[in-house]
């Protein structure tokens, strides 16, 4: 065999390999050793060529395994993504590409302190790779570090400007700031270049939303849907946002289309859960709820929401259980805790109720519902090892647009009229939104009889009825129908059938939802709508957000404004709202011309055979009475009384008992302040004849500041035993001023904390005085208006008929006073 010509050999190598012709190069090189084994030129460029060729192959097989992860991942195997990424890591730790995927199944599988590691790995390999930067972003996000988000996002749009993406994710990330009107400006960035960009449509819609723009959001969302109709998300948006314009029919037809596209997304179901229970639809909220649940078991905001269901049916203990559960799935989850400290509260376990409010008040600080629940508590058992650190919360709970709290606890708290009016604000505009009105209320002719709508939970044997029953049965039957709507539990009772027997009609509406009550109140053409609750437990106001009838009022079941603009009237009288305090009342007021507040003269007392001893009373000591639930007493006037315990040898105070938590406590602090705490009586709960009756075993009532004596003023009042109070300066620390005002008994109402004290030394140990009181109050009892039924009736018709004939004038409602 001719040997090969080695310069002309390897001439034709190099050409080849210049071709790509990798084979061909190999074998001519082999030619060149097979004659001249020796030959180094050939050897080393055959060396060459086989390194080259192992890089290649090894390059090709690296790119491969990189294509199987993408694979891997878009088929949702992220397990196997991470474990194959951490492989070729391994063996090629500069491969950007591996990490990068490595990042984003770690995301997947909510492993996102790994994740972000990756990715600072992805763009540290690789500085000019965008996807890194936006996916740790997206990620930083999610660790709760939006600012560092927001630096991603800016490194990606400095790489590629018009990354939608990457804009909608910044956009997303200023509003993660507080930064919403950024956020605004990048969502519209991102439209500017793609106007059918259905995630900044979505987002934009959000934030409009949270800046109170949310006629302008659904809008975008009506934008977003003709881009995309099966668009869940943004029927879900759609139904958030309807919910906080009250109309809740809507709200409910858009999470239903949400979850008609996607039946197993849980997110509209605990949307539609939260819906129908604000609409007192309690059992189509806990399907919903179960629904989300048995999509996704571990659902804590779906726990969460069947523990509130169980809460408003009153059952407790299943309450408590869901509660919980929400709290294991999620334990940094505030809004649980703080469900489950008001399930704890009922079940009469204020210790770890307050100790549950706590936890939440250490995960969220500024959490203002868990702080009104906790203060609320404490004060129900007077736990008050920590009241006056806790005063000054008053100063700011409740009274900004970011806090939603329930106003009627904090009643008892403070007496400053401005911040009940803001709380009551706040509350009104979160929870009673105003509904656009499908329909308008017609006028009456007034040629008919007018129709009086009473709505309260209380149409049983409850301080309600006790003042109210008598004019239910005095009111006039020629010029006004009576209507009664029942909204809370069913009961069988005297005070019930006393009612059903006095009313035109009785209905128990209790079982259907707020719009439904106010579409019955006008078929039944109610022309003047009553509420008797208020802000108290039971309360259903969203009856009067529809319009139930052409004039609405609130009336005595709430000691003060609602700050709801349905609400046209609150009856009240000169006394209870101070004309200085006027503007801390939204309601136009109509002023009755004595006392705000009914009463029946026709309540039977017991006759008086009991005796002291038998209430556990010293048969010669004084006995100071204050039947005030616990809640309302704080340590100020508990100061007085037990300075008066003192200085008084052998009297004692007379209590009503709310519970063992609350005895113990006031026992504690009377030793505190060095008195003997079997001086403090409690009086167990009996029925009211027995009740009243045994005030006749007291010699002076004294009453509480913030929140004094209402209807239990009325009780010690209309048992004989006289009243001594303070004048505060809003409604509920001004009631007991207005009944004895009514009385003409303004010597027992005193203006400051001394001159309380002062003048309930000087009737105890001067018996003399006591007994003129006592005197002028028994003549005064029968002779002046505090408990003539049929006068106060009289006063409360005239209003009635001066505020609804300024409806059918076309007049708009106007401050009404009644003349005496």
């Amino acid at each position: 065999m001719k040997r090969p010509d080695i310069n002309k050999t390897l001439r034709k190598a190099k050409t080849s390999l210049k071709r790509g012709q990798h084979k061909k190069a190999q074998e001519l090189y082999n030619s060149i050793l097979e004659a001249f084994p020796q030959n180094s030129q050939a050897s080393e460029e055959l060396r060459k060529l086989n390194i080259a060729q192992e890089r290649n192959t090894s390059g090709e097989q690296l790119e491969r395994r990189l294509q199987q992860l993408s694979d891997l991942y878009h088929q949702g195997n992220m397990t196997l993504v991470v474990e194959r990424s951490n492989e070729i890591i391994n063996e090629h730790p500069d491969a950007f590409l591996a990490w990068y995927w490595l990042g984003l199944s770690s995301i997947a599988l909510g492993l996102l302190e790994q994740s972000a590691t990756a990715f600072t790995k992805t763009i540290q390999l690789n500085p000019r790779f965008a996807p890194g930067f936006n996916n740790l972003g997206v990620v930083t996000k999610k660790l709760g570090h939006p600012l560092k988000a927001i630096d991603a996002f800016h490194q990606v749009l400095r790489l590629a400007p018009n990354d939608l993406e990457a804009i909608c994710n910044l956009g997303n990330a200023y509003h993660a700031v507080g930064k919403l009107d950024e956020a605004i400006i990048r969502y519209e960035q991102a439209l500017g270049i793609d106007p059918n960009h259905l995630k900044s449509l979505l987002n934009m819609a959000q934030t409009l939303s949270d800046l109170g723009h949310r006629v302008d959001a659904l809008r975008k969302l009506d934008q977003a849907l003709q881009i995309d109709p099966n668009s869940a998300r943004a029927f879900n948006a759609m139904g958030a946002i309807l919910r906080l314009l009250g109309r809740r029919d809507d709200a409910i037809i858009a999470f239903r289309a949400a979850l008609n596209i996607d039946a197993g997304w849980s997110y509209p179901c605990t949307n539609l859960g939260t819906v129908y229970l604000e609409s007192n639809m309690p059992e189509k909220a806990a399907e919903m709820f179960n629904r989300a649940l048995h999509n996704e078991p571990n659902n804590s905001t779906a726990h969460n929401g069947l523990g509130t269901v169980f809460l408003k049916q009153k059952m407790l203990a299943e309450a408590e259980k869901a509660f919980r559960k929400a709290i294991a799935f999620q334990p940094d989850f505030t809004e649980a805790f703080c469900n489950l400290g008001s399930a704890l509260g009922s079940q009469n376990r204020p210790e770890e109720a307050v100790k549950i409010l706590a936890q939440a008040l250490d995960l969220s600080p500024q959490h203002g519902l868990s702080q009104s629940k906790k203060l609320a508590i404490q004060a129900s058992c007077c736990m008050w090892d920590n009241f006056w650190e806790e005063q000054g919360l008053l100063s700011s709970l409740g009274l900004s647009s970011d806090t939603c709290i329930d106003p009627f606890p904090l009643l008892s708290l403070e007496d400053n009229p401005k911040h009940h009016y803001l709380r009551s604000k706040q509350y009104a505009e979160s929870k009673h939104a105003e509904p656009e009105l499908t329909e308008t209320v017609q006028a009456i002719k007034t040629s008919k009889r007018i129709r009086i709508g009473y709505f309260s939970a209380d149409f049983y044997e409850h301080a309600t009825m006790y003042l109210m029953a008598r004019i239910f049965e005095l009111h006039n039957t020629d010029e006004f129908e009576v209507y009664a709507y029942s909204i809370g539990p069913e009961k069988n009772d005297t005070m019930r059938n006393r009612l059903i027997k006095a009313v035109t009609v009785f209905d128990d509406v209790s079982g259907m939802s707020d719009k439904q009550i106010a579409l019955i109140a006008r078929q039944d053409g109610i022309d003047i709508a009553i509420d008797l609750k208020g802000y108290t437990e039971d309360a259903r106001m969203g009856i009067f957000t529809h319009r139930a009838a052409p004039v609405q009022m609130t009336f005595l079941g709430y000691p003060g404004t609602l700050a709801m603009p349905c609400i046209d009237y609150l009856i009240a009288d000169s006394v209870v709202i101070a004309s200085d305090q006027r503007n801390a009342y939204s309601e136009h007021i109509m002023y009755l011309p004595h006392t705000y507040q009914p009463n029946d003269n026709t309540r039977p007392i017991a006759q008086p055979n009991m005796s002291r001893q038998e209430m556990g009373l010293p048969e010669d000591g004084f006995v100071f009475c204050s039947f005030n639930a616990n809640y309302k007493i704080t340590p100020v006037e508990f100061d007085i009384w037990m300075r008066l315990l003192i200085k008084i040898p052998g009297s004692v105070l007379w209590l009503i008992k709310s519970s063992t938590q609350a005895e113990n406590n006031l026992r504690k602090e009377a030793v505190l302040r060095g008195v003997n705490n079997t001086r403090i009586i409690f009086a167990e709960k009996m029925p009211n004849d027995e009740h009243l009756a045994r005030h006749k075993l007291a010699d002076l009532f004294i009453d509480t500041f913030n929140y004094n004596a209402h209807t239990t003023a009325s009780d010690a009042l209309w048992a004989g035993l006289p009243v001594v109070t303070k004048l505060g300066a809003g409604f509920p620390a001004r009631v007991a001023s207005s009944l004895l005002a009514a009385l003409e008994l303004t010597e027992l109402i005193t203006e400051t904390e001394n001159d309380y004290e002062t003048l309930i030394f000087e009737l105890a140990t001067h018996p003399e005085k006591l007994e003129a009181v006592r005197t002028k109050l028994a003549n005064n009892r029968v002779s002046k208006p505090l408990f003539n039924s049929q006068l106060f009736t009289q006063h409360l018709e005239s209003g009635y008929l001066r505020a609804y004939q300024r409806y059918v004038n076309g007049e708009k409602p106007e401050d009404i006073r009644i003349a005496k």
